[in-house]
């Protein structure tokens, strides 16, 4: 998705968004907003943010069926974080690969990446 860069030039930048670039689960508040919450919050990405899958954190299997809109899912985690913690853990380096493959294939020239410290730290 292509948009004007907000400059008075009419440059304009590639913007993705890639779930992969998310916060690693160390509190509740590191659970994520539904595509549809964000959309609302950030209209101009709303094209990319609709690619995502409903629930686009990091979920213990077991959990994956709570909705996430809600409260259930901050419940869930309240009840048992180290399980979310955990599960975030297992699937750190496939996460960290699915990343730098996706910057191996870009053709970009620059690439400007906004992420939580703890993914990046």
């Amino acid at each position: 998705f292509w948009q004007r860069s907000g400059s008075l030039s009419e440059t304009y930048v590639r913007t993705e968004v890639w779930p992969e670039v998310r916060e690693t689960m160390t509190g509740c508040d590191d659970l994520g907003s539904s595509p549809r919450i964000l959309a609302e919050a950030y209209p101009q990405l709303a094209p990319q943010l609709s690619t995502l899958p409903n629930v686009w954190w990091t979920v213990p299997s077991e959990l994956r069926h709570l909705p996430a809109e809600g409260e259930e899912m901050r419940a869930a985690y309240i009840k048992d974080p180290d399980a979310f913690e955990d599960a975030d853990d297992a699937a750190m380096d496939a996460r960290v690969a699915a990343i730098i493959s996706k910057f191996v294939q870009s053709s970009e020239q620059l690439i400007v990446v906004v992420a939580h410290c703890n993914l990046i730290g």
